[in-house]
């Protein structure tokens, strides 16, 4: 009896055991399987985040290097509209400040930084502001001798310390772009173009500075003619890089630069051929005369 029991025991031990290591090893491999799963899902969202983030930053930087590029032509044409002659050169450089700056806005939402529409205005300013200080200063030559010598001493300080803020800032900008070995040889490209545009809007002011009244708004012309032909070649190869929403306002943006180069064109055509009838008509009256 104590044989049976132990026999039918023995069995059912056999029987048991087995189905528990069946069942085991059944579990086991869809636990790994379903790991191997939900490990992978995580790499594959990180991957994407990853890549998310990425495209965010580059996006940014894109987006900077365009506010930039329409923040230098925003200062070059507000500089030009107060000498321009011609009336639709002047409508035409009151039509790019109006149209950069509404390209600024779109942008600001990828680079808030782009929002700063007069980001340069210390350059364009600057000299306007000297010019009416030194003409306060000699708008009267009555009074106190003392008093004169005061107020000269007071402006000359003031140009000085100008002229230092003017070039502390400009050190601190070339330095800001500038290589170093403590970052390991890192190179900031979004600093590296507002060097370049203040660079440009310098370039420009003097340029401008010297030519004539007969002259300046043929200079401007030109000058926008080459600017807008870089501009839509600089877009192009930003939309390249670019994505999404972003992608889509480069291309509004190359849009708009080949009209503003077509109407720049048309604008120089006329102001040639409005010098060349000026030209005749002097000969004209030379030869009556």
């Amino acid at each position: 009896m104590k044989s049976l029991r132990l026999t039918i025991l023995a069995i059912a031990l056999g029987v048991y055991v087995p189905n528990l290591w069946s069942a085991d090893q059944t579990e086991r491999p869809q636990q790994q399987q379903q790991q191997q799963q939900q490990g992978g899902q995580a790499g594959r969202a990180g991957q994407q985040a990853g890549q998310s983030g990425q495209s965010m930053n580059a996006d940014h930087k894109l987006a900077s290097c365009i506010a930039i590029a329409n923040q230098e032509e925003v200062a070059v044409a507000r500089m030009a509209e107060e000498k321009l002659k011609n009336r639709e050169v002047k409508e035409f450089a009151k039509m790019l400040v109006e149209d950069h700056q509404a390209f600024l806005k779109k942008l600001s939402q990828y680079a808030p930084e782009a929002a700063h529409e007069n980001a340069f205005s210390d350059l364009t300013d600057h000299a306007s502001k000297d010019g009416s200080r030194q003409s306060e200063s000699g708008k009267s030559t009555s009074g106190n001798t003392s008093n004169i010598t005061d107020r000269a001493n007071t402006n000359s300080g003031q140009t000085a310390q100008n002229r230092d803020t003017n070039q502390n800032r400009d050190t601190n900008i070339r330095q800001a772009g500038s290589t170093h070995e403590g970052n390991g040889g890192h190179l900031d490209m979004v600093q590296l173009h507002r060097e370049i545009a203040a660079e440009c809007i310098r370039s420009a002011k003097k340029e401008m500075s010297e030519k004539d009244a007969d002259e300046f708004d043929e200079c401007f012309i030109a000058k926008q003619i080459v600017k807008h032909g870089e501009m839509k070649d600089k877009l192009t190869v930003f939309e390249r890089h670019a994505s999404g929403d972003l992608k889509q306002l480069i291309a509004q943006g190359i849009s708009t630069t080949e009209q503003h180069k077509t109407k720049a064109e048309k604008l120089a055509k006329q102001l040639e051929s409005g010098q060349s009838q000026s030209r005749r008509d002097s000969k004209s009256s030379s030869k009556q005369e």
